[in-house]
């Protein structure tokens, strides 16, 4: 009965462990995007999306991820800047989930 119940608990702390460093590895990602690092944001949402393909950040992971490819290839070339970039990717979404509203 004992056994048992060690086996419940180690069970229920392995879970509580495995969604906080779900959270943790997220939450990097995200403060590397926001400071502009879009390279290395980039990188960790691909580890986040590889090491938790159906975690509770996937859409918000592979917008993100997106984005920051798109800021990182297009932010540097001639006639844009990194804001730029992300401002015509956020344009772009928009239009995107305006039509699939309307439709």
């Amino acid at each position: 009965m004992r056994a048992r119940w060690i086996a419940a608990v180690a069970c229920c702390l392995a879970g509580a462990w495995a969604q906080a460093d779900e959270q943790a590895q997220f939450d990097f990602a995200n403060g590397l995007f926001a400071r502009g690092f879009n390279a290395e944001a980039a990188a960790e949402y691909r580890g986040y999306l590889q090491q938790f393909p159906d975690g509770a950040h996937r859409p918000e992971a592979l917008y993100r991820l997106g984005e920051s490819e798109f800021v990182r290839r297009y932010g540097k070339r001639q006639g844009f800047t990194p804001e730029a970039a992300r401002a015509a990717w956020n344009r772009a979404a928009d239009t995107h989930a305006a039509v699939l509203t309307i439709v």
